[in-house]
């Protein structure tokens, strides 16, 4: 979901383009244009084929313009430093319905149209992990769009499961993580302090009237929406790193790579506080609104959810990025490679233990699921009308038992099940 400038760049030429059909066929008509005259250069022989003898190019351009021309507009839309994780998964969606809706004219391909749509559904599978889910359950707007109404959307149990292993590695204690998951309940319910919604879930979290030591979904929803993955704040992170590691300069850590990068976020966003710099920032192509928050003005005349079966298989997508030159590799015994390895295998399966059904299931559908499939569209309508989410008719009973104990005295499955939410 990060701004990628050649989608961009893609569109807009190809804009371009199809806007000027009328004087490229002139000028590619001209004689002089066919074949020298007076020592002047012809144009090339390719484009007087597209432009004149080719029959199906300027249908296939206006295709293109049709099917790419959303996924442009949504990266503009979530080009801003107060684009959070939730912000992400909304514009997906709205991408997928906008591709998912768009219309086959008989002149089109109707091959490139399903591979278009194939490809953004593996794309969108791959972005959507659990974190994604809970960063968009947790917005209070979007908390029944994030797990109801869609035949396979996540559970409200591996959505508590994902928030008590974050807790897990804040090494919060039992009695915290309790009340967690009390929390989460009364959050699902839309019952109690957690009533109501707004656009900006960062402010609603922010001013919800209750102490965070209380209430610790609180602690976790800000922390949540204060993830803002700008991909320009990312680039330019990154771009710092050559000054700081590479031959003949020190040897630091990821750890301490991760710590700099902490403090380097937070004093950038302390200066602009001080002197009054705006953080929603905008330059030439981008599409964001001037107010933070989900945009919950658009039409209310929204098309009602439909299906979708995309094909079967879509091959997968090796990463082919390249790996940054550490400083002095040679230093590296094997010793040490086969205590990494031991350890990577131990931290693998020790994740494993602790991935639910229902993310492996999620894992395992991303070739040939439908993001109409995941998330309702129906439900998307409601949250661009800016409607908060009624209680649910479900009545889950809150059992509280409270513990001293802490993060290392207690384990997420057992937890959920005490709970009741396994």
């Amino acid at each position: 979901m990060h701004t990628e400038s050649r989608w961009y760049s893609l569109i807009v030429q190809s804009m371009s383009v199809e806007q000027y059909c009328t004087p490229l066929t002139a000028i590619c008509a001209r004689p002089d244009a066919q074949r020298r005259v007076n020592g002047g250069s012809p144009i090339p022989t390719h484009i007087l084929d597209a432009i004149l003898r080719d029959d199906k190019f300027w249908t296939h351009l206006r295709q293109l313009i049709k099917t790419c021309k959303p996924l442009v507009d949504g990266i503009g839309n979530l080009e801003s430093r107060q684009t959070t994780l939730a912000d992400c998964m909304l514009e997906g969606i709205r991408m997928a319905r906008q591709m998912y809706q768009i219309p086959l004219d008989p002149e089109d391909d109707y091959g490139f149209l399903a591979h278009a749509k194939t490809t953004f559904n593996h794309k969108f599978h791959r972005m959507n992990t659990e974190y994604h889910t809970l960063a968009l359950f947790l917005h209070p707007q979007c908390r029944k769009l994030a797990i109801e109404n869609a035949a396979k959307a996540q559970s409200f149990d591996q959505v508590c499961k994902t928030a008590l292993m974050i807790a897990k590695k804040w090494e919060w204690g039992l009695d915290r993580a309790q009340k967690l998951i009390d929390d989460l309940k009364q959050y699902h319910q839309c019952k109690g302090v957690f009533v109501g919604g707004q656009a900006d879930a960062k402010d609603w979290w922010s001013s919800l009237g209750v102490q965070a030591s209380q209430h610790p979904l609180k602690t976790l929803a800000l922390i949540i929406h204060s993830i803002v993955p700008h991909s320009a704040e990312v680039e330019r992170l990154f771009s710092g790193l050559g000054g700081v590691q590479g031959r003949k300069r020190v040897r630091l850590t990821v750890d301490n790579f991760e710590r700099l990068g902490k403090l380097r976020a937070r004093y950038c966003e302390e200066i602009s506080e001080r002197i009054g710099l705006p953080l929603h920032r905008k330059h030439a192509h981008m599409h964001t609104r001037d107010s933070p928050g989900i945009n919950s003005a658009l039409a209310d005349d929204l098309e009602q959810t439909f299906s979708f079966t995309p094909p079967l298989h879509v091959p997968s997508v090796a990463s082919n990025g390249d790996e940054g030159n550490l400083e002095g590799p040679e230093s590296i015994t094997e010793e040490e490679i086969d205590g990494w390895f031991t350890e990577l295998e131990s931290d693998t399966a020790a994740a494993a233990s602790e991935v639910t059904p229902g993310v492996v299931d999620q894992l395992a559908r991303t070739e040939d699921t439908g993001v109409d499939e995941v998330f309702s569209f129906t439900e998307l309508a409601r949250v661009e009308k800016g409607l908060a989410p009624t209680s649910f008719e479900e009545d889950m009973d809150i059992q509280t038992s409270r513990g001293g104990e802490n993060a290392a005295g207690w384990d997420v499955g057992s937890l959920l099940a005490s709970k009741g939410v396994v």
